[in-house]
C-alpha cells in the first residue's frame, strides 16, 4: 500500500492480479465483475489488464506471448516493461486462486481514489471566489459523489425469484400510478407512471401548453406531490394566469386584459385558497440546459416527495456543446430526461414541438415521423401523444385529436377532446368506438 501522501493504490495486489488472469485465465470473467479496467492505478497495468479482456473476449488463449503481441499491436508494450515485465509478473504470482482477493483490494483502492477526487473537487468548489448559487454548488456537489458510486454497487445483480416474490406482494396494493385529467386518456395509458418519460407533441398554438399546464396541476392536486414545471418559452406570470383560467373556469382573455366581472372575481377568490397549497412550483429560467433540470429535480426530491415534472420545451433546452447538430442536441435532451425519469422514479412530461409535415398531408394528422429534430425522441419515450385542431376554423378550433400515436404497454390510439380555449383546458368528450384506431381501450386505471 502507498504512503498517506499519496492516493490509495495497492501495486503488489496489482501485479498479483495480473500474474493470475495470465497463469489461470479462466479467473476472468469473475474478475471482471469486480474490476474494471480503468480501477488500476498504474497505467502499464491497466494497458496489460485491457489486453487480456481483449483477448479473452475473442476466445484466443491468454499467456505472457500473446498479452506481449497484443500491446505490441496496440503500442502500449515500451511502457509496461516489455515482456521481461509480464514474465516477472507470473514468476512472482504467489497463487492464482485468491484472484478475486486482488480484485477486490483494486476495487476498493479504486473507490477511495473516486472519493479523494470528488472532494478536492468538492472543496475548489466551495472555495471558489466568485461563487453566487450556494445552492448551485451543493447540487454540484452531491453529483460529484454521485458519480464516485463504484461499478460494483451499479452492477450487482438482483436474482429474478427476488424481484418476484416483491411483485406478488405488490399486487394487494394499488399500482403506483398517478392519474391524469383526463380518464379517457388513462384508459389507454393507464396514467402516468414513475420512470417513464411521455411526450406530447403539436404544431405552435395548438395545445401542448394547456395539456401540461392541466396535467401538472391536476397531480399536485389530485395527488399531493411536488410538482415542477419548467417553462423554457412562456414567463411564469403567463403560466400562472393559464393555471388561473383552467382552476377558476375564468374567461383567459379577461385575465390578460384585467376586465374582470363581478362573478370571475368571485371565482377566483374561491380557487386561491387552494392555488396557494398547490405543491406546484413553475421554473421559467430561458436557455435551460439538461443540468439545471436535472440540479433542481434532485434538490426538489430530497425537500420533499417529488410526483411529477414537466418540461415544455424539448427543442427550447440549450446543450452545452452548441457546436453539436441540432438533432444530435435534442437526442441527448430526451435521452437525459428519460434516465431522470428513471433516477428519480418520477413520470416526466416533455411538450415537443412538430415540423411542418403534416401540415401538406390531406388530413393534416400528425404522425411519429413529425417529432421535430430527432428520432430519438420517439425512441426514448414511453408514451407519445400527438395532438391535431383545425386552428384556423372557429368551428372546428374546438375539436381537439389526440392521438397516442407510440403506447409502450398498451395499444394505439385516437381519442376525441374539446379545446375549451377560454378556460385554457382540454376536456374530454364520451369515448365512442369509433374513436380508436387499433382497438378498445383496456381497462387498467380508473
Amino acid at each position: 500500500m502507498n504512503d498517506e501522501a499519496s492516493p490509495p493504490a495497492d501495486l503488489g495486489a496489482e501485479r498479483q492480479l495480473l500474474g493470475a488472469l495470465l497463469a489461470a485465465p479462466q479467473h476472468v470473467d469473475e474478475v471482471t465483475a469486480i474490476v474494471r479496467p480503468e480501477d488500476f492505478y498504474r497505467p502499464g497495468h491497466e494497458a496489460i489488464y485491457r489486453a487480456i479482456l481483449l483477448l479473452w473476449s475473442r476466445n484466443d488463449p491468454v499467456d505472457p506471448k500473446l498479452v506481449g503481441d497484443q500491446l505490441r499491436i496496440s503500442g502500449d508494450l515500451p511502457r509496461v516493461g516489455g515482456l521481461p515485465y509480464l514474465a516477472e509478473i507470473v514468476s512472482h504470482l504467489l497463487t492464482a486462486a485468491n484472484a478475486t482477493y486482488y480484485a477486490e483490494i483494486i476495487a476498493r483502492c479504486s473507490a477511495q481514489r473516486a472519493l479523494v477526487r470528488a472532494g478536492q473537487r468538492i472543496t475548489q468548489l466551495a472555495t471558489a471566489g466568485d461563487v453566487e448559487d450556494v445552492g448551485e454548488v451543493q447540487a454540484r456537489a452531491r453529483a460529484e459523489l454521485d458519480a464516485a458510486i463504484t461499478v460494483r454497487d451499479r452492477d450487482r445483480v438482483e436474482w429474478a425469484h427476488d424481484g418476484i416474490v416483491e411483485l406478488i406482494d405488490s399486487l394487494s396494493e394499488p399500482p403506483a400510478v398517478a392519474s391524469t385529467p383526463w380518464g379517457d386518456l388513462d384508459q389507454f395509458i393507464g396514467g402516468s407512471a414513475p420512470g417513464q418519460l411521455y411526450v406530447i407533441g403539436a404544431r405552435p398554438a395548438v395545445g401542448k401548453t394547456v395539456m401540461g399546464v392541466q396535467w401538472a396541476a391536476h397531480h399536485a392536486e389530485r395527488h399531493q406531490r411536488a410538482v415542477i414545471y419548467f417553462s423554457l418559452e412562456m414567463s411564469r406570470r403567463q403560466i400562472g394566469t393559464r393555471l388561473l383560467a383552467h382552476r377558476a373556469k375564468v374567461d383567459y382573455g379577461s385575465l390578460v386584459q384585467h376586465r374582470l366581472s363581478e362573478a370571475e372575481w368571485v371565482k377566483i377568490s374561491s380557487v386561491q385558497g387552494v392555488l396557494a397549497e398547490m405543491p406546484l412550483s413553475i421554473v421559467d429560467r430561458p436557455n435551460m440546459r439538461i443540468d439545471d433540470i436535472r440540479r433542481i429535480a434532485r434538490n426538489t426530491s430530497r425537500e420533499r416527495p417529488l410526483g411529477l415534472i414537466v418540461v415544455d420545451y424539448l427543442q427550447l433546452m440549450t446543450h452545452q456543446d452548441p457546436r453539436l447538430p441540432r438533432q444530435q442536441q435534442v437526442a441527448e435532451f430526451s435521452r437525459s430526461l428519460k434516465l431522470l425519469a428513471r433516477e428519480l422514479e418520477v413520470p416526466v412530461v416533455a411538450c415537443s414541438q412538430l415540423n411542418r409535415a403534416s401540415e401538406y398531408r390531406k388530413d393534416r394528422m400528425p404522425g411519429l415521423s413529425d417529432l421535430r429534430e430527432s428520432g430519438a425522441v420517439e425512441q426514448d419515450s414511453d408514451v407519445v401523444i400527438l395532438l391535431h385542431r383545425n386552428t384556423e376554423d372557429p368551428v372546428e378550433a374546438h375539436d381537439l385529436s389526440v392521438g397516442i400515436a407510440k403506447n409502450r404497454y398498451g395499444p394505439t390510439a385516437q381519442i376525441r377532446m374539446i379545446f375549451q380555449g377560454q378556460f385554457q383546458q382540454i376536456g374530454q368528450t364520451a369515448w365512442r368506438n369509433q374513436d380508436v384506431l387499433d382497438t378498445a381501450p383496456p381497462n387498467r386505471v380508473g
